[in-house]
């Protein structure tokens, strides 16, 4: 999602699959994740402090599909314990990862 579309890290991790319009493969980024402070992971705006609209191609669409359905199998398993919280980016609880530690 990095080099397809030019997100920051912070970005995709606060990612959501309700802002990716599936039939125009265009997300639509809302909000960032920022450096967490005491162990929690806070969400702000982005910082172009606009919605930004990024055109999402044909193959990391369909790898982004392909990903949704592994996520609810995930979700199936754990059933309870799943936080649905419609991130795309999530660790096997859901919570939504550490912009830092994620690669680049």
């Amino acid at each position: 999602m990095t080099t397809c579309g030019g997100l920051r890290r912070g970005e995709i991790l606060a990612a959501t699959w309700s802002n990716l319009d599936r039939e125009r493969s265009i997300l639509h980024i809302t909000r960032a994740i920022s450096e967490p402070k005491k162990n929690v992971i806070l969400f702000k705006e982005p910082k172009s402090k606009r919605t930004r609209k990024i055109a999402i191609p044909t193959l990391l669409m369909e790898a982004l599909l392909a990903h949704r359905k592994e996520q609810e199998k995930t979700r199936d398993t754990l059933g309870a314990a799943f936080q649905n919280n419609d991130l795309i980016c999530w660790r096997r609880t859901a919570r939504s990862g550490n912009p830092a530690r994620t690669a680049r």
